[in-house]
Parts: C-alpha cells; structure tokens; sequence
C-alpha cells in the first residue's frame, strides 16, 4: 500500500485526464449543496478532511466493463486508478471547481459555489463557502463578465480556480486590487487575498493506494471500509492522531475503572473530549478536538497563532481532569441531594450532552480565580438555575455542540457578571412553562421534560405509596416510573393522554405490582388502610406532586381534573426550582402601568438580535426608532436593518424622523431600510407585528403598546423570513418612493 499527500489542483487535473473512476460497486454521488460548502469550509480553513483510498489499475482491470467517471467529468479510455472510499468528496470538488454541464444529482438545476471573502475575512467560519443555481448552465465567462457584482457583494466563484489562465491574468490582479480597495476596514492585502483563494487547490489529501489486487478483493476491501461497524469517529481519529504522541487514548479509556460514567452514554469517551475542548478554547465541535492534538498550532481571527497543548504531559493532565470533572457531573445530575439534580437512573438523565458542559463549568470554577470571586452557593444558585432551564427547554434534545459551547460561554460571563443573563435563562419564563410548557403532549424519557418532572420528584423525596419511605432508600433498580391511572383500569382516559408525565410517577416496583389495574379509588382505600391517617396520606401524596384537590380528583376516578391540578401544581413546582417569583420582571409581557418595564423588555429584545433586525410593523410610529436606537447602544453585532410598513398612517414627519435616523445608522456601519406596502392584495395580508433575526423569530409589539402598555406578549414563533422577504420584494424604498406612497395615501384618505 503506498502513501502520498495529493493536492486538489492535481486531482483536477488528473480527473480531467480522464485517469480516474468510480467502481460500478460504489453508490452515485448524493451528495446535498449544503455538504459540499461544509466540506470546502474544511478545505478553506485547512481542516482535516479524510483519506482517500484508491486502487491502482493494471492493464487487466482497465479493460473491465465497470467504470463509470466522476460527476460530471469525461471517461477516460485508459483510467489508471479507482476510487474506493472518498468519490464524494472528490466529485463534490471537481463539480465546484469545474461546473460541469450536467445538474447536481438529484436536481434540474446547476449549482454554483462561492467563497464569501467577507464573511472569510471577518472570522465567521459557517458561513465562508455560499452557493446558488440556475437553471441553465453557466460559462466562465459568465463570471468574469460579472466580476463588479461579485466584488461589490465580496463573492469570488470558485469555478475560476479551474480557469489557469485566468489565475496568471492581469485580469484576476484588478479583481483582487479592486475587492481590497472597497474594503479598507479590513486591512487586507491582494497576496493575502489571493493566498487564501488558491489555498483550496494547494489543499492536500493524504491517499492510500491499493495494489495488485483483484476485482473480488477490493469489492471485499471496499464493504469493510463501509460496514457500520468500520466507520470511524472522532474518538477513533483522535486516537490515532495521538497515538504518535505517546498517548493510548483508547486503552486508557478502556482501562478506566467507572463503570457508572462509562455506561452513561456510549459517546461518553467524546463527551470527555468535549469537556477539554470546551474548557480550554469554549467549543466543542469536531473541529475544534483536533486543536487539543498535542503540538498543534491553532490561529485566532486576527492571524495570531498560538499552541492549544503543549505536550503529552498537558494533555493527560487534561484527560484526567475531564475525567475527574465528568463524574462529578454524573454524580450531582444523579444524586438528590442539596445543590443535586434528581436523575436517579441513567434513563432518568434528560440530555447527556449536559454532563461535558457541567463538568467544564466545574473544573472551570476550581482551577479558575472564579472561587475567588463568587460563593459556592452563589455558584451552585446559578449553575442549578441554568440546568433546570436547559432541560426544559429541549433545546439539548437535537444536535447540541453550537448549543453546548455557547451555554458555557454565556454561563462563564453570567458567573462574572449578575447583568449578562444567558438567552437560556431568560427564554424560560412564566409565559414559556404556562404556554409553551405541554405537559399533556410530554411522554416517555427520551423527552427531557419527562425526565425533568422525575427528576423533581425524586429531589422532592417522592415516598412509596404503602410503606412511606423515601424511594431513595430502595435498589434504584427496583424504582421506575408508573402510572398513576393504569391502563387497563377500566376507565374512560384518552388515548393520547394516558402516557403523558402528569400520569406518571416513580414508584417502587413492589407498590406497581400491588396497584397493576385498579382503579385509583380503590387503591386508595389500600393505601389509607396501611397508612391509617387521611391527613398523612395527603402529605405523602404531596412527595408526588398531587396536591389536595388533585388527590380528590383521584379518588373520584376524575382523570381530567386529576391532570388539570397536577399541571398546575407542577409548573408553580418548576417556577420555584428555577426561581421565578410572582412579581420578577417578566421580558415577554407587556403590562398596564408598567411603562417603564415595558421599554426595558422591548428594548432587550434588540439587545439580544444578532447579525440583523428585520421587523413588520403595520403601523410603525417615530417612537419606534427611539426604542431601537436604545437597543443598538449594546449591541454591535447588527450591521442591518429591514423595517416593512404599510402607506395607510404614514406622515411627512415620519419620513423626515426617519432619514435623519438612517443618515446616523450608515455612519455607524448600520444599514438600514424601511420599504412600504402599497399593493391592497399584499399589504391587507399584513395584521400581526414581528421580530426577525438570526435564528429567531418572535411575534411582537408596537412601540406604541409599550407606551401605552396595552396587556400582550411577546413569543416565539417560527421562522416566517421567506414571507419577509416576498413582502420585502414588493415593498417601495420610503426615503426614494415618498412622492408615490404619498399619494397612495392620500387616495385612501379620499
């Protein structure tokens, strides 16, 4: 087997030839445009991308009838190597780079790719590599025709790295020289520019190359590389990469003695990685484990480089800590102790992707001067507050690396600092566990909501049914949750209800078997006979979260009113777990009197928008840019604003009021644009008022109900951009239509 790093711009070359195929064995390319931009992410930031296998042809096999070529590329008549494991990469690349006249797979259309220099250059690495389609289509020279667009919106087509000619051209220095000019706030220079561009064809993959093998052999070769069992993952690569360093990640992980923390979770050992990861560079995605490869050398936004770890010595002095700091974790999520979090079994546990997050946060507290600087009970206040919001928000449930890295940046300046409350923290409030919190609809412990309520239960002391013991006191194997209403009671309980939390309690397995199918009136009666005392066993019930008018509904076999009670005494149980008093300031509620409240929660809502603001406001009033004005004052991410209106109230005031405001905005590096809605049939779909930006989208208020604090709220919703931007496409610019919405106006006024 031979060994060689290839460079992208050779593969190109050599796949043009024609020297390349794909084994009639292998899948087609299937690829989805969005994995092709993640893997030139990986190129473009010099990343780890995987090895290419490859099986060198003799004569023999050259003459076979089982080659087809790459995606969109020519066969060649005498190939000279196989592609075995990596044609999807390797046709993602020749497709970007060559745009061949054949439509992505799976699709009518032609994709293109681009480098968006802008965001390259500023540090915003997920959203370097863009692309669009069309549907013919489209020449080199297409591009090179319309190169002042590209540079205007700081996109270079990644098709003309295939154009050599062009890349040794007068041509491409005067793209370069006129992309640095318009961008002198970002102090770049042509050679720069043009090294990071033609990084992608210096990029290289290390191949193996297979040998003097036959055709039964490699078929045999290629269905282990892709048996699931095979597939490597992060922790079987980070194990290799270390393995030259003197460190045996993985026997030293089989060789751990934890049993306990071992069976946690079967990606616990990445967890541990995680935990380091986060500790040391606050991120945990794939990506960023290979910086705490011993030695390697990682550079920051501004270009400087720095080494993450040292030597082996740091890094083992760091893989036990994680492991140390990761049990500390299981042990305070698994105990029901003071400060502890009640998931008394691994089932129990509502997102384990929270235990690298604790645990860094842990180790963090420890090693860090933070102790000097808070309490342990300050510590623990806030740390169990952010626990309880995390699991009940679900928001651990999907993929969580993004969620788990920005939690412990936020938890970390939220420790320093009382004011900088996470967004995890603030988005569960008395609104988010009355409205959004359906504990009907919360079943079986793959919900971490399900598994937050037994948790509860079991830090409330939840006591057996018959003996009154606290069921922590019995083998945790012999405690689970049950219902409350059995299934086959014989009850009339609907279908979709009976499973939900509010019937479920955790109960020892002896007091199941002795309730199996009874009615709850009548389990009662054997209860009352073994406790003797109404009163006690209304206190006992109590452990449960059934209050005295829930435990009524019980007895009387009321299955609805049973559920209702215990809704409502579980949420005051939660909001007293969080700690969220009756009178706390409530960021989604706008209320009569409160004017001064009401503008602190508008203007936190602007606070906390990121990268844009796009707003719909039927009605919107001067006062509108005051509030926002005040919101941008602490927030520096927003570099535009889209405002959509109707004509119907607007007023010369008001377009003066706003160019002034605009004016200042550009100055400020913020732009900003109202456009109007003119057209009846599109502007009479426009009623409700929203809140556009990244990642979040809330129905909103009017600047006007904060004043007058007319009762409403504010509350997520989905996202409704594509709608925005249909309204923004018919919509009239204010400041260069007046004279036109001017006149729809006054007709309506006539």
């Amino acid at each position: 087997m031979g060994h060689e790093n290839i460079p992208i711009g050779r593969f190109i070359d050599d796949i043009k030839r024609g020297e390349y195929v794909i084994p009639h064995f292998q899948r087609d390319f299937d690829w989805h445009p969005n994995m092709v931009a993640d893997l030139f992410e990986s190129i473009i930031y010099n990343r780890y991308a995987g090895t290419i296998l490859l099986w060198n042809l003799e004569n023999i096999e050259r003459e076979l009838k089982m080659w087809d070529p790459l995606w969109g590329a020519e066969k060649g008549e005498k190939p000279t190597k196989a592609i075995l494991d990596g044609q999807q990469r390797l046709s993602s690349i020749y497709y970007a780079l060559c745009s061949p006249k054949k439509p992505f797979p799976n699709k009518t259309v032609f994709y293109y790719f681009y480098i968006d220099l802008d965001q390259l250059f500023s540090g915003n690495e997920d959203e370097s590599i863009v692309y669009d389609y069309s549907k013919s289509p489209r020449k080199l020279e297409y591009f090179k025709r319309e190169k002042e667009w590209f540079i205007k919106n700081g996109k270079f087509p990644i098709c003309l790295l295939s154009d050599k000619e062009f890349l040794d051209s007068e041509e491409y220095q005067g793209w370069l020289n006129k992309y640095i000019d318009s961008r002198e706030e970002l102090c770049l220079t042509a050679l720069s520019v043009a090294k990071k561009i033609e990084s992608i064809l210096s990029y290289n993959f290390l191949t193996e190359t297979l040998e003097k093998k036959e055709v039964k052999e490699i078929c045999t070769i290629f269905a282990n590389i892709n048996s699931k069992g095979l597939k490597l993952d992060i922790f079987d690569l980070m194990n290799a990469f270390l393995y030259p360093k003197g460190i045996k990640l993985r026997k030293d992980w089989d060789e751990l003695e934890n049993d306990e923390l071992k069976n946690i979770d079967q990606q616990m050992k990445v967890y541990v990685l995680k935990l380091i990861s986060l500790y040391k560079q606050r991120y945990c995605s794939s990506k960023f484990l290979y910086n705490l490869i011993p030695g390697s050398t990682i550079t920051d936004k501004k270009g400087n480089k720095t080494i993450l770890v040292k030597d082996d010595i740091e890094f083992e002095n760091l893989w036990n800590n994680s492991i140390k700091y990761s049990e500390k974790a299981r042990i305070r999520i698994m105990s029901s102790g003071i400060n502890d979090l009640g998931a008394i079994k691994n089932t129990f546990i509502p997102n384990t992707t929270i235990i690298p997050v604790l645990g860094a946060l842990l180790l963090n507290y420890k090693i860090s001067d933070l102790k000097n600087k808070i309490s342990e009970n300050e510590f623990w206040g806030k740390i169990n507050k952010w626990y309880w919001c995390a699991v009940l928000s679900g928001d651990y449930s999907g993929s969580s690396d993004s969620i788990m890295s920005k939690d412990y940046r936020d938890i970390i300046e939220w420790l320093k600092d009382d004011s900088k409350i996470p967004e995890r923290i603030s988005k569960i409030n008395s609104i988010f566990i009355e409205e959004s919190l359906n504990l009907r609809k919360v079943k079986n412990t793959g919900s971490a909501q399900y598994c937050a309520i037994l948790s509860l239960l079991a830090i409330k002391s939840a006591r057996d049914l018959f003996t009154g013991r606290i069921l922590g006191n019995y083998p945790i194997n012999e405690i689970n949750d049950h219902h409350i209403f059995p299934t086959k009671c014989g009850l009339k309980i609907p279908s979709d209800e009976i499973d939900c939390i509010l019937n479920r309690t955790l109960l020892w397995q002896e007091t199941n078997n002795k309730i199996k199918n009874k009615k709850p009136s009548e389990y009662y009666k054997e209860i009352l006979k073994e406790i003797k005392s109404e009163k006690e066993v209304e206190s006992l019930m109590n452990t449960h979260l059934i209050s005295q008018s829930a435990l009524r509904y019980l007895i009387n076999n009321d299955f609805n009113g049973f559920v209702e009670e215990r809704n409502k005494t579980i949420k005051e149980e939660i909001k007293k777990t969080i700690g969220i008093k009756k009178n706390e300031l409530d960021y989604s509620l706008i209320s009569p009197d409160k004017e001064y409240d009401n503008e602190i929660n508008y203007v936190s809502y602007i606070e906390n928008c990121e990268d844009y603001i796009f707003i719909i406001d039927p009605y919107i009033k001067e006062n509108s840019f005051r509030l926002i004005r005040k919101g941008l004052v602490n927030n520096k991410s927003i570099k535009k604003i889209k405002i959509i209106t109707k004509a119907d109230a607007l007023e010369e005031d008001f377009k003066d009021s706003f160019k002034k405001f605009s004016k200042q905005m550009n100055k400020e590096g913020i732009n900003i644009e109202i456009r109007v809605l003119v057209d009846p049939k599109i502007k009479n779909k426009i009623h409700d008022r929203y809140l556009i930006t990244k990642n979040k989208t809330y129905n909103f208020v009017s600047a006007d109900t904060v004043s007058r604090g007319q009762l409403s709220h504010i509350k997520e919703v989905g996202d409704i951009t594509p709608k925005f931007n249909e309204f923004w496409e018919s919509g009239l610019e204010l400041l260069s239509n007046w004279s036109i919405i001017k006149s729809k106006n006054i007709r309506r006024e006539k």
